[in-house]
């Protein structure tokens, strides 16, 4: 008979949404009733014929630090200093997953954590059953952890997007913030979907086909070399540089002594991030369906090549789709990041698309509800894929928090256009808001030749007028992987790619 548990998501000094309902879950023998309970609220339930249980517990107002107790006949199961707030996921791919530690400006956030009343918890980064040490810009035996207050050390190592994001909207709602961590650098978005739904379509089952045939090639045996050769790495650079916090957070470059001598998997080989659906069945499945707020979701680099990433928004879609089954929450929030620039050429040659992708980023935002993006063309590095300046990144994401969740008005949105017209050799733009130039790439002309520069005004400030030669089309701006982003909303946001047709 399997005695009570409780899913390993929940432990001590978590939070909960507060005035919510919210899933507790577990296992018990089957017909057991089962008791939660927290401060004055409680509900229980029975286990099904699995032993599998889970109960809707009403949560106290935001704030609330207390007890909260499992029962099942003389068992009892308790988790102490749970406090009722706010919740968000960070997920998605390195962007999201590189840490405080390797930000600009990270020493100030590390320093105040003590302060700034978030909780964190980090989902184990497992393809697999079994655990595995990582390199995720530092060391890591990858353990589970219950969750923690935030202090130096732990603010350091966890996602700076996330810790930035959770202190800042801990501050303005005055209240705790948990951020849970659940990421893992240079995955596809075909990793975070269930394997069951990848097997379940046409295009996603070539896709696994694919890293199937990939790893037959490649042959278990060699398989297994490649992954103790990078467990021999990861855990030699745990040797190398034992103060990884203080060193990085004096140079948020410090990690790359490191990084260089990381071996490499190749898809197929054992611990690899990249088959389709592993990171959902052993990663997100761990935390499906705890009481989220809403998910921050940087993602699409490894989706941004030539055939690939015109699949982006349907794939995007489909995995919304299943994240709120899962989370039994039709509405929940997602916020999006889209792609900052990078010269991709240094890693792919012309083999990428991301203004494709940039385009499939924008079209989820406008296709699918409850979705909102961030405009990231100004915090881009030209020959860094993974960007120094994440506080502009988390301060956006909470403003889009504020304004979209919230409904506190917080500026969240940038300009954008709303017609586009022929007039006498010229194409005439009218914005959304007032919009200003800069120094950097401007909106070009659409022709019969393909892009071309045009000669840009200002005749008031929400309409660009551009004039040029040739057989005009329309305009277009930021149609490029890398660039200098030269137009900006009176905000001081950067406005988004487009392409538009007179």
């Amino acid at each position: 008979m399997s005695r009570l548990s409780v899913a390993d998501i929940f432990s001590d000094h978590m939070v909960l949404r507060h005035s919510r309902l919210n899933p507790v879950w577990g296992t018990a023998p089957a017909g057991a009733r089962v008791e939660v309970r927290l401060a004055y609220k409680s509900a229980s339930c029975h286990a099904d014929r699995d032993g599998r249980w889970l109960v809707w517990l009403d949560t106290p107002g935001p704030g609330s630090v207390t007890r909260m107790t499992v029962k099942c006949g003389d068992e009892c199961v308790a988790f102490e200093d749970v406090a009722c707030g706010e919740v968000w996921l960070a997920g998605g791919q390195s962007n999201m997953e590189l840490p405080l530690m390797c930000m600009n400006g990270a020493a100030r956030w590390a320093e105040d954590a003590v302060n700034a009343n978030v909780r964190l918890k980090k989902i184990p980064r497992r393809c697999r059953a079994e655990r595995q040490a990582g390199w995720h810009f530092y060391p890591t035996e990858s353990y589970d952890e219950p969750w923690q207050h935030a202090d130096r050390d732990s603010a350091a190592k966890f996602s700076a997007i996330g810790y930035v994001f959770g202190a800042m909207l801990a501050k303005k709602l005055q209240m705790p913030v948990g951020v849970i961590e659940c990421n893992w650098g240079g995955t596809m978005i075909q990793c975070w979907m269930p394997t069951e739904s990848i097997m379940a379509h046409e295009d996603t089952r070539r896709d696994m086909e694919a890293y199937q045939a990939a790893r037959d090639a490649m042959g278990e045996e060699k398989a297994r070399e490649v992954f103790e050769e990078y467990q021999r790495t990861v855990r030699q650079a745990m040797v190398n540089e034992p103060d990884f916090v203080d060193n990085n957070l004096k140079d948020p470059l410090n990690f790359l002594k490191e990084d260089k001598y990381i071996a490499f998997i190749p898809m197929g080989g054992d611990g690899s991030p990249e088959k389709p659906g592993a990171l959902y069945d052993h990663m997100v499945a761990r935390v499906a369906p705890y009481g989220l707020s809403g998910v921050l979701w940087y993602q699409g680099e490894a989706n941004g090549h030539e055939g690939e990433a015109q699949r982006y928004a349907d794939l995007f879609g489909r995995m919304l789709r299943i994240w709120r089954d899962a989370w039994m929450d039709p509405h929940m929030p997602f916020l999006t990041c889209q792609l900052a620039p990078f010269t991709t050429s240094m890693y792919w040659g012309n083999k990428d698309n991301w203004p494709e992708l940039r385009r499939q980023q924008e079209l989820c935002s406008e296709l699918y509800s409850h979705t909102s993006m961030a405009v990231l063309l100004d915090v881009g590095m030209e020959r860094n894929i993974h960007p120094l300046d994440k506080e502009p990144v988390a301060e956006r994401l909470y403003r889009l928090a504020l304004e979209d969740v919230y409904g506190i008005p917080a500026q969240a949105h940038a300009s954008h256009p709303v017609s586009c017209t022929l007039g006498d050799g010229c194409v005439t733009v009218r914005f959304s808001e007032p919009v200003e130039l800069r120094k950097g790439l401007l909106p070009h002309l659409l022709t019969d030749q393909g892009e071309m520069e045009a000669v840009v005004s200002q005749p008031d400030a929400c309409t660009l007028v551009l004039q040029g030669t040739g057989e005009l089309q329309g305009a277009c701006y930021a149609q490029v992987s890398w660039l200098v982003p030269g137009l900006f909303d009176c905000k001081g946001l950067p406005v988004a790619p487009f392409k538009l047709k007179v």
